[in-house]
This record gives structure tokens, C-alpha cells and sequence, in this order.
């Protein structure tokens, strides 16, 4: 993924809208808007940038040119159940998946506890499965 932040300019600029938009919102602040260069905002952040400006997170992330969205629950639940029903449907175990994402194994472990994985770990596990980003996650 391209970062972040040059990704979220062209959405915004597709869509004749600014920062400030955001901000006036409340979903961000702009001394964060500037960091998205060198870092992506938490999962809850992304979410309410994507219903705000009403894209898809496969969209947000420039994993697709089509823009097939759905309103994002917030906080998002039960997303490595999700994740384990992927594994089980594609009959790959938890080894194989670590060995070949380099997605740590602990991490199944915050996701049962409700932790919320981030947004590029989440790209990288639909990629794995080359799905939506979107089955992931409950949409409204």
C-alpha cells in the first residue's frame, strides 16, 4: 500500500473535498493528517474516514478502482472470528497463514480479545486470501 496519506488526498480531491472537511467532522485532527505520510490511523479512524466520504476500505486502501460501499459498524466485533472462518474455508491453519503473511501467531490471540488488527495487517490477511477487505468486517 502506498501511504496512507497520498491515498486519502486523491479521494478527497476525486470528491472536491478538503482536510478541513474531515476535521469539521471531527474523525481528524490536522496535526494527524500530516502524519499519515509515515503512519495509517487505528482501524475505528480509517472506518470513519471510509462512511464519511462513504468508500469502501478496499477503495481507501488503492486495492480497487470500483467502489462498492457499505456502512462500517464502529467499533467493528468479531473480526477474528471472521479471520479463523477464512482459514477453515480455505483449509490453511494458523502456522501456514504466520509462515506465509509474517503475521504473528500472538496476534490471533488480541483479536479473540476484541483487540482490533491494523489497517495494513487487515490488507495484508485479504490479500493472503484475496478477498475484500470487507469480509472482515460488519457492515450495517
Amino acid at each position: 500500500m502506498s501511504n496512507f496519506k497520498s491515498l486519502l488526498e486523491d479521494i478527497l480531491l476525486e470528491q472536491n473535498k478538503s482536510f478541513a472537511d474531515l476535521e469539521k467532522a471531527g474523525i481528524i485532527y490536522e496535526r494527524a493528517f500530516y502524519q499519515y505520510k509515515d503512519y495509517t490511523p487505528y482501524l475505528t479512524t480509517i472506518l470513519s474516514i471510509a462512511n464519511y466520504l462513504e468508500v469502501s476500505l478496499d477503495y481507501l486502501a488503492g486495492r480497487t478502482n470500483d467502489n462498492v460501499f457499505h456502512v462500517y459498524k464502529i467499533p467493528p466485533t468479531g473480526i477474528s472470528d471472521r479471520i479463523f472462518a477464512e482459514l477453515r474455508a480455505k483449509g490453511k491453519n494458523k502456522s501456514q497463514f504466520e509462515h506465509d503473511t509474517k503475521v504473528s501467531r500472538s496476534n490471533f490471540s488480541y483479536w479473540k480479545r476484541g483487540t482490533l488488527p491494523k489497517f495494513q495487517t487487515l490488507i495484508t490477511i485479504a490479500n493472503y486470501f484475496n478477498c475484500s477487505i470487507d469480509i472482515f468486517l460488519e457492515q450495517e
